[in-house]
């Protein structure tokens, strides 16, 4: 239940966003004739469409949309990157800008500005560590056919975000020597596609972010759902049946995404919309420590798994809410990475002064013992000839 809420909440922030961009990209289709509101209520209307079409087309439409999602977000948008970068028919940017570029943009916060030395630590260890924490990691395990799909998925990911996330870096870089996106950052995207190639080339980029935007809200949302439904309304003592269950999570999935518009249309215009994004992760990242240690090691125990998680989220989110990007006085640290050390605190005190009882040493020998048992296979079963399945068949009749 305490992993469950940590997660909901701490997805929160991210499906907040993605409202967002979804608001932006009507904004920009319409060019600029719908209203914020009304971009956001057509935003939520297409996700409710999305999530219709998953519920109905059940895992070969999930896998189906999100194929097709992840082709025209990520394939497409790496081609029109390469496509930029190289400086075809007289694109806005090009390889070469990368020598232009102001020094203010190739510095990392922290090296002799206002943030002290341990900020971009922050940033990386959060990010890493908290990417392997989202509960969305785990929705997309149970669509594969078996350990060796979800492995080789895994790897074709690695490589395609690797390929991806380089050639948009460097496309952002580059850009900044354009006066227009280094006003608006936000919409840089969006003006690199219109400078370049008018109206057909910004309805593609719009297509591009249309399409990841959908499948990122699309997972984080059924995710939610199906924690409140399975892990915070339905327990041993009051079990829900399949269909209230899924009643359950589905007007789960519809509070979560109104509530995510109206933040969504509060902070609009937020100026640093990325402080969203590490609110987020100061509060994942404290699954980390029952997670980790508790595949790595028997000592824990679920006393100091449970306070560990809920003093460090708590910890992290009251000092977030009074210091919502770094806390200078510790080196620009941020409340997420104080937060953790607490959290581990409390683990590794409950693993020393709680005793553990029998029971569950047990139980943790057993899971540890069958992480490392080897799955034998069994002998093939030699083929049966025809006359002897009718001798069989007759002994049967007799």
């Amino acid at each position: 239940i305490v992993a469950g809420v940590i997660g909901i909440v701490s997805l929160f922030p991210w499906v907040v966003l993605g409202m967002q961009a979804l608001g932006t990209v009507f904004e920009l289709a319409s060019d600029g004739a719908w209203s914020v509101t009304t971009c956001l209520i057509v935003g939520l209307a297409v996700i409710l469409i999305r999530q219709y079409w998953t519920v109905r087309m059940g895992m070969r439409g999930l896998i189906m949309t999100d194929a097709f999602q992840g082709t025209v977000a990520y394939v497409f948008s790496a081609i029109l990157c390469v496509v930029l970068l190289s400086g075809i028919a007289g694109g806005p940017i090009s390889v070469a800008d990368l020598n232009d570029v102001a020094d203010k943009y190739l510095v990392l916060p922290g090296d002799g500005d206002a943030y002290g030395p341990l900020y971009i630590f922050a940033l990386i260890f959060t990010g890493v560590v908290g990417s392997l924490c989202w509960p969305t990691s785990f929705q997309r395990i149970y669509t594969a056919s078996s350990v060796r799909s979800v492995k080789s998925g895994t790897l074709c990911t690695v490589l395609i975000s690797g390929v991806f996330y380089t050639l948009l870096m460097l496309v952002g870089i580059a850009a900044t020597v354009m006066p227009d996106v280094a006003d608006s950052p936000q919409a840089g995207w969006f003006t690199i596609m219109s400078d370049y190639g008018g109206t057909w080339l910004l309805g593609l980029g719009i297509t591009i972010v249309f399409a990841a935007s959908m499948g990122h809200i699309d997972g984080s949302v059924q995710v939610c759902g199906l924690q409140i439904a399975n892990d915070l309304v339905n327990t041993t003592k009051r079990p829900l049946t399949d269909k209230r269950l899924t009643q359950v999570a589905k007007t789960s999935m519809l509070v979560f995404m109104i509530a995510a518009g109206v933040v969504a249309y509060a902070t609009f215009n937020m100026t640093r919309l990325q402080l969203l994004a590490q609110i987020s992760y100061q509060g994942v990242i404290q699954l980390s420590v029952p997670l980790f240690l508790g595949i790595f090691w028997r000592g824990g125990n679920k006393q100091g798994a449970v306070a560990g998680m809920i003093s460090g989220f708590l910890v992290a989110m009251v000092l977030t809410s009074i210091y919502p990007d770094d806390i200078r006085w510790l080196g620009s640290l941020t409340g997420g990475i104080v937060g953790l050390v607490v959290n581990l605190a409390v683990f590794l005190a409950a693993a020393a002064l709680v005793k553990t009882d029998d029971a569950d040493k047990t139980r943790v020998n057993e899971m540890f013992e069958a992480a490392k048992t080897k799955m034998r296979i069994p002998a093939p079963t030699p083929p049966v000839s025809l006359d002897d399945q009718v001798h069989e068949l007759a002994d049967e009749q007799r």
